[in-house]
């Protein structure tokens, strides 16, 4: 409580107390979904368009090693007004970068008795040549011809074409790929996918408040500022807790402790001395994880470069206390109701790690 703040003697909160709170319960009401990274967020090439175009070809394929079938071409017919419950969807070609005196077809999907051509324009602006476009596929192709424009918000397209926007391709994806009710498997393509739906729609249309939202920010500038400092002190105290402990219980190995904002993580040992015996441990405060209903923190931790005995040791001995939840990269986790248990567990995994380093 600052200067000014005391509580009054009548026992009511203070003014400024109840101003956060206000704050504090428009932000539980009123969540803002922030951009979050992901595998093409990080290693990708950002709105380019033939990277964009090259991971959507490869899903288009019906044939493709990624299993969703036809999905991908079905989804976007519907975006165009297409039946396509009588087309057949065997022996299907998708072809990108199709070279014609003057451009280059995007995409050219060519059936037994139809065909598709899309041209994909993220940033830049409609110019190519379309008319000798739909002149090949009408060479090249039998049966029903069909033209569209993917773009982020639905450029002008000329006759004979179909405009259609990410926005609802992507959201038709989603329902045939990941329908209501459904849970993302573990199959890597379904997490390829989800992550490129992700990225798609995060990129290509950034996060904007709403007339309201900037309105309430404005009008709560200083409790704003206020709730970021006591945040901040908030991650700080714990930081040190966690580097002070660590200190004291482990001091042998020299930590490296991150905020990541979603949680803190504790990597160790750091000095190339030591062994090659690593470890990871990440604990996460309930304000960290979506959908933590009963308010717990997380303890996580991994493993790597081992060897077999002392992975062997490691399964043995902690699946007892924590949930063994990706075999991959032998990734444990526990949960406890408060603060102080959940330092104390982080602790007693950092000793007994660096035991079984010794062993």
């Amino acid at each position: 409580m600052q200067e000014g703040d005391e509580k009054p003697e009548d026992g009511t909160i203070p003014v400024a107390e109840l101003a956060m709170q206000e704050v504090l319960d428009h932000l539980r009401d009123n969540p803002i979904r922030l951009k979050d990274d992901n595998f093409f967020s990080i290693g990708g090439r950002g709105r380019y368009e033939n990277p964009v175009s090259d991971v959507l070809a490869f899903f288009m394929r019906p044939d493709g090693q990624h299993g969703f079938g036809a999905k991908f071409l079905l989804v976007f017919l519907d975006c165009i007004g297409v039946d396509s419950s009588p087309l057949s969807f065997e022996k299907i070609t998708v072809s990108r970068e199709l070279a014609l005196c003057g451009g280059r077809i995007d995409f050219f999907v060519r059936g037994l008795e139809w065909s598709l051509v899309i041209e994909n324009k993220i940033d830049s602006g409609l110019n190519n040549p379309l008319q000798s476009y739909e002149k090949h596929s009408e060479r090249c192709a039998a049966g029903d011809q069909y033209f569209a424009v993917l773009s982020p918000n639905g450029v002008e397209a000329p006759p004979n074409w179909i405009s259609v926007t990410y926005r609802e391709y992507c959201q038709g994806l989603r329902t045939a790929l990941f329908p209501p009710g459904s849970t993302l498997t573990s199959s890597k393509w379904h997490v390829f996918a989800n992550e490129f739906l992700d990225y798609l729609q995060t990129e290509l249309y950034p996060m904007k408040l709403d007339s309201t939202q900037t309105s309430f920010v404005e009008k709560n500038l200083k409790q704003m500022g206020e709730i970021r400092k006591l945040l901040d002190a908030y991650s700080a105290s714990l930081i040190g807790e966690l580097e002070k402990g660590l200190k004291k219980f482990v001091p042998q190995f020299r930590y490296r402790v991150v905020d990541k904002l979603w949680g803190i993580e504790c990597y160790g040992p750091v000095r190339a001395n030591i062994s090659t015996y690593r470890w990871r441990l990440m604990l996460q405060t309930p304000a960290n994880e979506e959908g933590n209903a009963e308010r717990t923190f997380r303890l996580g931790f991994w493993v790597q470069n081992v060897t077999e005995n002392q992975l062997e040791v490691v399964r043995k001995e902690f699946c007892k206390m924590a949930h063994h939840i990706d075999s991959g990269t032998d990734l444990w986790e526990c949960r406890f109701e408060n603060r102080t248990q959940a330092l104390a567990g982080l602790f007693a995994v950092a000793v007994r790690l660096a035991e079984i380093s010794k062993e």
